[in-house]
């Protein structure tokens, strides 16, 4: 449990927020702060949660600057769920709608950029608490699957392709970058190549071997997933013509093949340098003859 204590769990939400009436009951809206919390869970890990737990459980936390770093995302995905479901109300009777004197219905595109917005500031609290998980040293699922990766530091990733330092993007594309490593990679490196390029990773192959794996996972990101599952500064350079001011908005075909080219003919220039790097800087297809050999008695046709 982290929100309800002495029943003040609504008045929890407005004092860390400032989006939820302290009076707003707080048994409408428990069920959204229980599905964000085993949310942020999957994304940081059971154990990160259950300390914040132990914490809030005190009579005094003795360290309230981790418990507010973990509530705030758990508190802004449960009050933008709360809101699209407050637009009406659901009575026996069916759907309603209650307009008074002083309130008027917001337009749908006011609505949109209002959910754009708390999912912006959502975003933002989790790119807190990665950070602060970083800076803390502690330990997650992300980070120890980060120890056998190339790319294993947001500051790798940003020299290859910016994301305006978002912790949340770079362990999104994090499970892409180990598919693109294993699966990719590894057809013309060698284990030992890659362990060289986790030693030392400022040689000029580990370099190279990063813009691969980074490239490649940008491809299969947009390949994947919608732009809309991004903060909007990210999702702009995925698709010129994404502005963010709605969630459905998603980039066209010819945006994504624009984009999907320019990144893969990037990628096969890394492979020549890789491939260069690893011979000595020589031509990797030096030597390899241009023509199969054939003997001239073969000849084969069809009727």
């Amino acid at each position: 449990m982290l929100f309800n204590k002495n029943n003040k769990g609504s008045q929890e939400l407005y004092e860390l927020t400032g989006l939820l009436y302290a009076s707003t009951n707080y048994r409408s809206i428990a069920s959204e702060v229980e599905h964000a919390t085993r949310e942020i869970a999957r994304l940081v890990g059971e154990e990160v949660i259950r300390k914040a737990e132990q914490e809030y459980l005190k009579d005094i936390a003795d360290d309230h600057e981790f418990l507010d770093i973990v509530r705030m995302p758990i508190a802004l995905l449960a009050i933008l769920n709360f809101s699209k479901q407050n637009l009406v109300s659901h009575k026996d009777t069916g759907r309603k709608l209650k307009v008074d004197d002083n309130e008027k219905v917001p337009f749908e595109w006011m609505i949109d950029r209002d959910d754009r917005e708390q999912l912006e500031r959502y975003y933002r609290s989790l790119d807190t608490l990665y950070s602060y998980l970083v800076k803390t040293d502690q330990e997650w699922p992300e980070k120890h699957s980060s120890k056998e990766a190339i790319v294993s530091r947001l500051c790798e990733f940003e020299e290859v392709y910016p994301i305006s330092g978002s912790y949340y993007c770079f362990y999104m594309f994090q499970p892409l970058m180990l598919e693109v490593q294993r699966r990719q990679l590894q057809k013309f490196v060698s284990s030992d190549d890659i362990k060289a390029a986790i030693d030392t990773p400022s040689t000029p192959l580990a370099c190279a071997m990063r813009e691969y794996v980074v490239l490649g996972a940008l491809i299969k990101g947009v390949q994947r997933w919608s732009v809309s599952i991004f903060p909007a500064i990210v999702a702009r350079s995925f698709s010129p013509s994404y502005q963010g001011n709605n969630e459905s908005s998603k980039a066209t075909v010819n945006e994504i093949e624009w984009f999907i080219s320019r990144i893969k003919a990037q990628m096969d220039e890394t492979e020549k340098e890789i491939l260069s790097l690893k011979n000595d800087g020589r031509n990797p297809y030096e030597g390899l003859p241009l023509l199969p050999e054939n003997d001239r008695k073969n000849k084969y046709f069809t009727v």
